[in-house]
């Protein structure tokens, strides 16, 4: 099972300008090394039979004569080749020639690309077909097109071919590598990039020999430019990501033009792909900058509804957990953009019967460190009370004896927030509405959820960015140590050494796996199959295959059982590409049954 990866690749030949039976024999050996490699589709560069700078030449049908016999040894040779393969020369078609790509699988021509804009130097030798349509090219469930230098139009297929015979001069290479990054993504495409390099004329121009392969806005892989190496530029990509990511961008058109490509059934093979284990925390350079961004969504979207609704007030339940965290962190921002006392923020700190004091002395430090209004009010007497009215034993650790808690603390922050004409921010996070890892008319509401757009591992990557903005240098050491703390609701009672017992990731699964399950499933709605192989190759050196089997199962089947959770769920901003909204990201049947 191929799980949709299509491999493909891009060659970059060191040509020897217009020696066209050198440059056959290069073309052929990059060629059966795809085959090799087990490539399905590979891309030569604009003209590689020949070389782009033989300028002249091409007026010399002799030439162009030598050309298509090269051509002619390329199928020869490849007829026993499965990897279909476009590669460039002059055509001579009835009295005008054209520069043409040709498509070409176990020794047959496919189908022919022509170039249809074309520079002044090249008009002196080439012409613009009339009435041309470019074919669309069928394989594996998927389509290609081809089209010159840059995919300039969008075109209805999946994957857009570039060959491009452009020299080189200074930043026009980065340019490119931008410009395509760009257009996969706002297309959500795959663009194969393949320039001609090494072995041209450098009468008055240089040539990079640069090749990409891109998809959905990432460079999989980029050869080495200026190399007098020949090679081959592989990558796995993914279809199925690219056809997901489409659907909401245009209307999947039938093209009357279509040439089918049959791709040999192959065995599974080691993916040409990083997976990425935290697929919702960017990398390098990106990681400041995305976190600023997030942030500031969150404070805006707090900001809109404390402004729309007339409210000065905040109340935010704090555990010394991550979640609550992160949310007193926002609120303080908010206020800030509001030009309003931090005062205005009610941190209240309700510990319960399985309240650490490693919890506590966080929650109570960043509460004063910041300089919010602080208030604690002990759960415990109102819940045993509560377990005395309802006639259940307060030494029963069961389901009601957790929920009542989450349930009486919930009823505080509401009616504090009733006394003080303030809201109530919510906690709760993307991971958690996921999972329905909450207590229903508990802490799974609120007035309004600043946190249910943002997933676990986004949460604590986030309160460790917040922990070095000097704004916060006051309570970084809370901060940080909040980061180490495990995840625990604190519904048990702890133990004889006051450490936490009840670790949610023991029990409902470790959320860097959860997570990584929320984007595949969520994101691009890929099949059980796909993310179990997706999370075997990303976690390969954290968890053997029967944990990931298990938390998986547990994944899907709280996903499901758990939407009624999510339908009441308060307003919140959507972070990123991924949401639960019942109104409008997420709507899905409370009743589902054996839906994955």
């Amino acid at each position: 099972m191929n799980f949709g990866f299509l491999r493909v690749a891009t060659a970059v030949p060191v040509i020897r300008m217009s020696d066209c039976e050198h440059n056959a024999k290069v073309i052929i050996e990059q060629i059966k090394e795809a085959e090799k490699k087990s490539v399905s589709l590979l891309l030569f560069p604009e003209l590689c039979i020949t070389g782009v700078s033989c300028n002249d030449l091409f007026c010399f049908p002799s030439f162009c004569q030598k050309a298509e016999l090269a051509l002619e040894q390329i199928k020869q040779s490849t007829a026993d080749c499965t990897v279909a393969f476009c590669v460039g020369l002059p055509r001579k078609k009835g009295n005008a020639l054209y520069n043409a790509m040709v498509l070409i699988q176990r020794g047959e021509e496919k189908c022919v690309f022509y170039k249809e804009t074309l520079s002044l130097t090249e008009k002196r030798y080439f012409s613009s077909p009339k009435n041309y349509v470019a074919p669309n090219v069928s394989i594996q469930e998927t389509s290609f097109s081809l089209q010159f230098d840059k995919p300039m139009d969008f075109v209805n297929a999946d994957i857009v071919l570039c060959p491009s015979g452009n020299y080189s001069i200074v930043g026009s290479e980065t340019y490119k590598k931008k410009w395509i990054e760009a257009i996969s993504m706002e297309k959500s495409i795959a663009v194969l990039y393949a320039q001609t390099g090494s072995g041209e004329s450098s009468t008055e121009v240089v040539f990079a020999g640069n090749a990409m392969i891109a998809e959905c806005g990432e460079i999989l892989s980029q050869s080495e430019m200026f190399s007098w190496q020949s090679q081959l530029i592989i990558a796995d990509i993914d279809i199925e990501r690219i056809q997901a990511n489409r659907l909401n961008l245009c209307e999947k058109q039938q093209d009357e033009n279509v040439v089918e490509i049959v791709v040999a059934e192959r065995k599974d093979e080691d993916l040409i792909r990083e997976i990425d284990e935290n697929p919702f925390i960017p990398k390098g350079e990106k990681w400041l900058e995305r976190m600023e961004e997030i942030v500031n969504l969150q404070v805006q979207g707090l900001f809109t509804r404390l402004h729309h609704v007339g409210i000065k007030k905040v109340v935010v339940g704090i555990s010394g957990g991550l979640d609550s965290t992160l949310a007193l962190l926002i609120s303080v921002l908010t206020m800030e953009k509001l030009g309003l006392p931090r005062t205005n923020v009610l941190a209240i700190t309700m510990p319960g019967f399985g309240t650490t004091d490693r919890t506590y002395s966080n929650a109570v430090g960043m509460i004063k460190g910041l300089g919010v209004t602080f208030q604690e009010i002990s759960i415990k007497e109102s819940c045993i009370q509560h377990f005395k009215d309802i006639n259940h034993s307060e030494k029963l650790f069961d389901v009601v004896y957790e929920n009542s808690q989450a349930r009486e603390r919930t009823q505080i922050l509401m009616d504090i927030a009733n006394q003080q004409n303030a809201l109530v921010v919510g906690t709760g996070d993307l991971s958690e509405l996921v999972l329905g890892w909450a207590t229903y008319n508990g802490d799974q509401m609120s007035m309004y959820g600043v946190n249910a757009g943002i997933p676990k591992t986004l949460v604590r990557s986030l309160v460790r960015y917040l922990s070095s903005e000097k704004i916060f240098d006051n309570v970084k050491e809370y901060l940080l140590d909040v980061v180490e703390t495990p995840v625990s609701p604190e519904l048990l009672p702890f133990d004889e050494e006051g450490k936490i017992v009840q670790k949610t990731e023991d029990l409902v699964g470790p959320y860097e796996l959860h997570d990584f399950f929320i984007f595949y499933a969520l994101r691009y709605h890929f099949s059980y199959d796909k993310i179990l192989f997706l999370a075997k190759k990303a976690f390969a050196n954290k968890y053997v295959e029967e944990e990931i089997i298990h938390w998986l199962k547990t994944f899907f089947r709280r996903f499901v059982q758990q939407q009624y959770k999510r339908n009441p769920m308060p307003d919140g901003p959507k972070i990123g590409t991924v949401g639960v909204s019942p109104r409008g990201d997420l709507m899905f049947p409370s009743d589902a049954i054996n839906v994955f």
